[in-house]
């Protein structure tokens, strides 16, 4: 296998209340030893977005350590009934996002997973969410990689170095 060829690496979710830590399986070419570049936005795993470079790192309970930002937030989309994400609401979602230049790498029984660059700005990512929720009754939204979750929700600042 060539450095290029995209692999699987499994990661811990942080906020799983059960005696096995759950993981998630992210899709990433490796860039060097233990290194690699994330091809889309974590549905789970907090801390991260869509081209970061990471490295893995065992000792650490995150199981990784960030080695560079992509400037890209990750935004999670909610949905209130399983399924929709993938329906026609999922589609006008994933349209509006795109349109305003986000991205969408999948998602979950109930929801969606974007990224979308920080140039955006945020009170412009959130007007858009906003805006969205308020179209879909019981939906909500949420940034993956704006806050640490191992660190008592305090804002990660990688933004202020890009």
């Amino acid at each position: 296998m060539n450095a290029s060829t995209p692999v699987e690496i499994e990661l811990p979710i942080c906020h799983v209340e059960s005696e096995r830590p759950a993981t998630e399986m992210i899709e990433a070419v490796p860039i060097g030893p233990r290194r690699h570049r994330l091809l889309y936005s974590p549905g789970m795993v907090e801390g991260l977005a869509r081209g970061d470079v990471i490295e893995l790192c065992a000792d650490d309970p995150r199981g990784f350590t960030v080695i560079s930002r992509s400037g890209e937030l990750c935004v999670w989309f909610y949905f209130e009934t399983a399924g929709a994400n993938r329906g026609p609401e999922g589609d006008q979602v994933r349209a509006v996002v795109e349109r305003a230049g986000g991205a969408c790498d999948g998602g979950g029984n109930l929801h969606l997973v974007f990224s979308i660059p920080i140039a955006m700005g945020f009170p412009a990512v959130e007007a858009l969410m906003n805006e969205l929720t308020a179209q879909y009754p019981g939906s909500s939204w949420l940034y993956g990689n704006v806050y640490d979750p191992w660190n008592d929700f305090k804002p990660l600042g990688w933004w202020e170095q890009t």
